[in-house]
């Protein structure tokens, strides 16, 4: 096999896998279906309760990415695979059977928490495969995240409700007046699940065996060869020593008009050693309250855009269609920003993002779904 070919596979099954992470942002699109359904067992239940499944997912995100990205490292991208893959099929296959709400929350946050110990391996395995362009191939598999909503707001609604029909039940908590489905369409939501275990597990078994580390440093070099050909800084006899996968490491001899010094630098030299080392620098910290500050607003956006949108009788025909748009627009922002990211400083981006976030948010304050209005 070639190595464009290993490298595009490679790439694909990231994707695959950042589909199924991102089919957190679905929750957005069946909040009420949940609620509905889990409401037959304990009358207590509404869609705020159920989205407490959150901050249980952050702590366990917090842990799991880092460790994850550790992990791959270490044993390689298959084998966080296997441990992030197994952790989505074994919490699939018990919410069949949930009726418990805490139950609910735990298996619910656990599939789109612990999994996240696979979040880090399609990218930094993509790296491998194209090393020149980090940026475009980290857009690429990241863009899965918001292609998981794409397609299974639509998979949902076809299953859950098929004929879009409207809520048939409405009880007032205090000033709030929650909305909740019939058993005709909150007994589908066990069948959403069994669909949800059938695709999601055909897609993690294709993860497992297209991702893979490059196996010498010769094939991870092919894509650059190239670009660096062109280089005005090449070396005309340069002995280095690169690893680029943990099973296999090999003493190459770069020989006349090949490769940059550069090229070689370590990219540890660039990352943090260890958390310990990251919880005291200043930089930590600073990321820490740039990305709570940038993603807080929207995330409360997307999940509860469809119980805000029932409540001004909007179908839910109609409020599938628009969490389809916004993922949309997230893949497409996800690869550009990602392109963007190899050609413009990073902070320059950032502020400008910030700005379009601001400019949206005045925009939703100002619209008639605002209390501010």
């Amino acid at each position: 096999m070639t190595l464009p070919t290993k490298g595009v596979l490679a790439l694909a099954g990231g994707v695959a896998f950042h589909i199924i992470l991102g089919c957190l942002y679905m929750y957005g699109g069946i909040s009420i279906y949940l609620a509905s359904y889990y409401r037959q067992f304990d009358s207590s239940v509404t869609t705020r309760f159920l989205i407490t499944f959150l901050p249980l997912r952050g702590l366990m995100v917090i842990f799991c990415i880092p460790y994850g990205g550790h992990l791959t490292r270490q044993y390689g991208p298959r084998f966080t695979t296997l441990i992030g893959g197994g952790v989505v099929i074994v919490c699939l296959f018990a919410l069949i059977f949930v009726t418990n709400k805490y139950l609910f929350l735990l298996f619910y946050s656990s599939t789109f928490g612990i999994s996240t110990l696979n979040f880090m391996a399609p990218i930094i395995c993509s790296w491998k495969h194209f090393p020149s362009n980090r940026g475009t191939v980290s857009g690429i598999v990241i863009a899965g995240f918001a292609l998981g909503p794409l397609i299974f707001n639509f998979v949902n609604k076809i299953v859950v409700n098929p004929l879009g029909l409207p809520p048939t039940i409405s009880e007032k908590h205090g000033d709030i007046t929650d909305h909740f489905y019939g058993p005709e369409v909150a007994n589908n939501v066990p069948t959403m699940y069994v669909i949800l275990l059938i695709i999601w597990g055909a897609m993690i078994v294709f993860t497992y065996f297209t991702l893979r580390d490059p196996q010498t440093i010769g094939e991870a070099l092919y894509q650059s060869m190239d670009t660096f050909s062109k280089d005005e800084n090449i070396h005309d006899s340069i002995v280095m020593s690169r690893t680029l996968s943990n099973q296999f490491s090999k003493n190459i001899l770069i020989r006349r008009n090949t490769m940059p010094l550069e090229y070689f630098k370590d990219d540890q030299g660039t990352e943090c050693p260890n958390m310990t080392v990251a919880l005291k620098s200043s930089q930590f910290w600073i990321l820490l309250a740039m990305l709570s500050v940038s993603t807080t607003v929207e995330f409360l956006f997307n999940m509860g855009y469809k119980e805000v949108g029932t409540l001004h009788g909007y179908s839910d025909s109609f409020l599938t269609g628009i969490g389809c748009l916004c993922s949309i627009t997230n893949c497409i922002g996800r690869m550009t920003w990602g392109a963007l990211y190899e050609k413009y400083p990073f902070k320059n981006l950032y502020l400008s993002l910030i700005h379009i976030c601001r400019c949206r948010r005045y925009a939703v304050c100002r619209s008639r779904w605002s209390p501010y209005h």
